[in-house]
């Protein structure tokens, strides 16, 4: 996601086709891989929400750093550098210094929408207590947009189809219509 968010127009898509490619050759991988590079965890027509904000996120990342997150907040603004910054500074690391597993993130960012109740709050902000305990810097900045459905890499719709067009070597326009 970093090398796409940073790449001109042609270059994401590109970049994102690649990846598309690579995640079709396990096909439960191909779904949650495209979710993801959206950051749209669900269809829109579905009408789910995670219920987590920027708060959940500060609180998330108060119990695992240590920095004034009022202060990175106020400069940063961005809650995805934010978290970025913030675990730059973590109090304790993951004893496996490998990234994170796409499905798990992906299936531990959906769970957190079926939280119901009088504390689900908690249990949100545990889940993304231990993504960030997990995450590297620069994954908390892309889970941290993602959960706030907010990914910032210029990866529109017809970007997607296009890299999805070109990853799958299918008719742009009929999968657009599709």
């Amino acid at each position: 996601l970093e090398e796409i968010s940073g790449s001109p127009r042609g270059g994401k898509v590109d970049r994102t086709s690649s990846l598309i490619r690579e995640a079709a050759e396990e096909p439960e991988m191909l779904c949650p891989v495209v979710r993801l590079l959206t950051g749209e965890l669900w269809p829109r027509w579905e009408g789910r929400e995670m219920g987590i904000g920027p708060e959940s996120i500060a609180a998330a990342l108060a119990d695992v750093c240590d920095i004034d997150l009022s202060i990175e907040r106020h400069q940063k603004g961005d809650m995805g550098l934010v978290a970025e910054a913030a675990l730059r500074h973590k109090r304790q690391s993951s004893l496996f210094g490998q990234p994170l597993d796409v499905l798990a993130v992906y299936e531990d960012l959906r769970r957190i929408s079926s939280f119901k109740g009088s504390d689900s709050d908690q249990r949100k902000t545990a889940v993304l207590r231990g993504l960030f305990l997990l995450a590297s810097p620069e994954e908390g900045k892309f889970i941290a947009r993602t959960a706030l459905r907010s990914m910032q890499a210029g990866l529109g719709l017809r970007t997607m189809i296009e890299a999805i067009s070109s990853a799958l070597a299918c008719d742009a326009q009929s999968l657009a219509r599709a």
